[in-house]
Order: C-alpha cells, then sequence, then structure tokens
C-alpha cells in the first residue's frame, strides 16, 4: 500500500532547505507560511501541536491526539486550499 505524506514548512533557511532535499524522496515538501503545526493520518485521525513553537523547547511541547473523520477532512481541506494541490 503506496501512502502520501506532503509537508508544508517555511524553507527560508539553508538548514530547512537542506532538510526538504533529504526528504525528497519520501515526501512532497512545499514552501509556506502555514502557521500550525499538525498530522493528519489515513483522514480518519489528526494530532494537533497546541503550543507555537517560535520559542519552544522541545521538552514543553504538547500534542493532542484524536479520531474525528469529519476534523481531519475538513483541516485536509482547508490544508489543501492553503498550499493547494502540489
Amino acid at each position: 500500500q503506496r501512502i502520501s505524506v506532503k509537508i508544508a514548512a517555511p524553507l527560508k533557511t539553508q538548514s530547512a532547505k537542506d532538510a526538504a532535499i533529504e526528504l525528497k524522496d519520501f515526501a512532497n515538501v512545499i514552501d509556506s507560511d502555514v502557521n500550525a503545526r499538525f498530522v493528519i493520518v489515513d483522514e480518519k485521525e489528526l494530532v494537533f501541536m497546541v503550543k507555537e513553537d517560535k520559542n519552544l523547547h522541545e521538552n514543553d511541547d504538547v500534542g493532542i491526539w484524536v479520531s474525528t473523520p469529519f476534523f481531519a477532512q475538513a483541516l485536509k481541506g482547508m490544508f489543501e486550499s492553503v498550499i493547494g494541490r502540489k
């Protein structure tokens, strides 16, 4: 079974651009200023991070995993409309 991975992230620094190149065989990395952090799994489940990450230490991050096809599909639609169907 084949999966599709799309990552939207700002690719402004050389470090970010290098990371995108490393991931190109596994994911479609799109340069975007989307100000949200979430993962949609099989259009049924969703993990979203509740803290803003600009000045966040990794030990203080918080994510919530929910099983909600309605919310997952709604976020997928918003994600694709923001990044385009790349």
